[in-house]
């Protein structure tokens, strides 16, 4: 697990100081190293491991869901690390999948996951190169291939002390219903924009997997 181990670190580690700070409405799960395990046994890793937010609920109270409970709203009955397909978002702007771990570098970006049944669940996380922000985006899609959920937290501790936590709701690739709100760290509070809030990332957006950056790599 060396190599997959070198991608996780800075993943973790910025995983590990959000959720430290930000309380959920749900129960908290530990952070986890997005190729293996945190806080657990070595022998537990795998490279198909996941880094969990640890927040729970939707852009009205603060945090989105966890990734299994969202995966289970689109339709995903399985949604086991080894069942998603995996790619990870190299310093260079380019994608990669994961086949072996000698595959992850230490400076990569982040990550895609894939989960494809019926419907499809995709779940990106990234970690800034300073690591002190979190960017977790999840889009549900339907059968037909349309986007119809779409869930995104950015958190930035040491840049606002804050986080935007965005939700959008589709119907044939339109948007029925969109949220967004700011919340203070820790207290969790609602807050007003921060005045830089402009500078933080769009919310990544694909009204259908194909248009993923990523596609061809991810397909069953």
């Amino acid at each position: 697990m060396a190599g997959v181990l070198k991608v996780a670190g800075l993943l973790a580690l910025t995983a590990a100081i959000c959720v430290a700070q930000v309380p959920s409405h749900k129960t908290t799960q530990p952070a986890a190293n997005p190729h293996g395990s945190m806080g657990g046994s070595a022998s537990g890793a795998n490279p198909h491991g996941g880094m969990q937010s640890g927040m729970a609920g939707s852009a009205g109270h603060g945090g989105i869901s966890h990734r299994a409970e969202m995966a289970k709203e689109c339709g995903i009955g399985d949604a086991s690390f080894e069942k998603a397909i995996m790619v990870l978002h190299r310093t260079d702007g380019t994608w990669s999948p994961l086949k072996a771990d000698a595959d992850a570098k230490k400076d990569d970006k982040g990550f895609a996951r894939v989960w494809r049944e019926k419907s499809a669940f995709l779940d990106m996380q990234e970690a800034s190169a300073t690591g002190d922000t979190m960017h977790i985006t999840r889009m549900c899609f339907a059968p037909d291939g349309n986007l119809v959920k779409l869930q995104d937290q950015y958190v930035a501790p040491n840049q606002c002390g804050c986080m935007r936590v965005t939700e959008t709701t589709y119907n044939a690739g339109k948007v029925v219903k969109r949220e967004q709100g700011y919340f203070k760290m820790p207290s969790h509070e609602k807050m007003a924009a921060p005045k830089d809030a402009a500078k933080f990332p769009a919310v990544p957006e694909y009204k259908r997997l194909e248009r993923a950056p990523f596609a061809s790599m991810v397909k069953k």
